[in-house]
């Protein structure tokens, strides 16, 4: 049994209190907001009656940190006076480094790999990857120029190697299966719009993904706890596909064809017509649930795949080798 903490009228502390705000509507999430300085009004209170400690904003001992979602209510105390999230390179802050590092570990980077950020922003997702696999090869792409001048400044502090170019996600510069391993923070709404227009930009940049990504490459995506679903039944619908198709004894890619369907159903009935014809899609791996402090959001993992392979294949793409 844990023994009681000593109490002490000198501990000073201070409470972060956290909680999911996913399947909310907006004024329902200012509500729970509301509900979370509440909760950490009172958890400061009951520390403060339980142990006799006081709270002090400006200049606390501990850090009491708590975060309460629809599963789980969580407790915690921070081990280090300086964030995790601290790096000394970043010159431009953007994506939390922690959640960075965290994509790029499911990404799974090989040696020799071309490694792609499509919408780069500060470079922080490549950046967290060059530090532990540093034989691959990165590329960071972002159609704006303040974004690009951010990677370029946080790039020159680490020292680390990774090219940079504007482009938009939606028409890379880059030839058909290209990439081995893409990742990307996806917009959280602002840059793409809302509603419909955004679902639309989405689709548009995963098709665009999944033309540059080689087969059995990795695309890993961070993307807003609203769409998380939106995105992986976009993904099993078989509305982000890439087509190929034999042309002179030549593998052909025809997604972008004037006229040629955008849409594909994952089945064999959908796409078995033309036997000359090959299909490649997306396979979900993984999802796994991060918090960005008051927003939530998901870590997709997927893999791309021929239309058609069985399940006991899709299990050993799990961990590919780009040779």
């Amino acid at each position: 049994m844990a023994s009681r903490p000593a109490q002490s009228s000198s501990s000073a502390f201070f409470v972060t209190v956290g909680r999911g705000l996913e399947n909310f509507a907006a004024d329902e999430i200012r509500a729970k907001l509301l509900a979370s300085r509440e909760l950490g009004c009172q958890l400061g209170l009951a520390l403060t009656r339980e142990f006799g400690w006081k709270a002090d904003l400006r200049k606390p001992q501990l850090e009491v940190i708590a975060h309460l979602n629809n599963e789980a209510f969580i407790v915690g105390f921070p081990l280090t006076r300086v964030s995790l999230a601290n790096r000394s390179w970043c010159r431009s802050p953007g994506l939390r480094a922690t959640v960075a590092h965290a994509v790029a570990v499911l990404a799974g980077v090989q040696s020799g790999a071309k490694v792609l950020d499509p919408m780069c922003g500060s470079g922080t997702i490549l950046l967290e990857a060059t530090m532990e696999w540093k034989s691959a090869y990165y590329i960071g792409a972002d159609i704006d120029c303040s974004q690009l001048s951010s990677a370029s400044r946080n790039i020159a502090s680490s020292k680390q190697s990774i090219d940079l170019i504007k482009a938009s996600v939606l028409a890379l510069p880059l030839q058909s299966s290209s990439v081995d391993v893409i990742v990307c923070d996806m917009p959280f709404g602002r840059r793409f719009g809302r509603g419909n227009d955004i679902m639309s930009q989405t689709r548009s940049s995963l098709q665009e993904m999944i033309r540059v990504l080689v087969s059995s490459g990795i695309l890993v995506l961070l993307v807003s706890q609203t769409m998380s679903q939106e995105v992986i039944k976009m993904v099993e619908d078989g509305k982000c596909c890439q087509y190929k198709t034999q042309i002179n004894n030549a593998l052909v890619d025809i997604t972008k064809c004037p006229g040629h369907a955008r849409k594909c159903k994952p089945d064999e009935r959908a796409c078995g017509e033309d036997a000359s014809r090959t299909v490649y899609v997306l396979s979900l791996q993984e999802v796994v649930p991060v918090s960005l402090g008051e927003t939530e959001a998901s870590i997709h993992k997927y893999i791309k795949i021929r239309l058609g392979e069985k399940k006991d294949e899709l299990n050993r793409c799990s961990e590919p080798s780009f040779n």
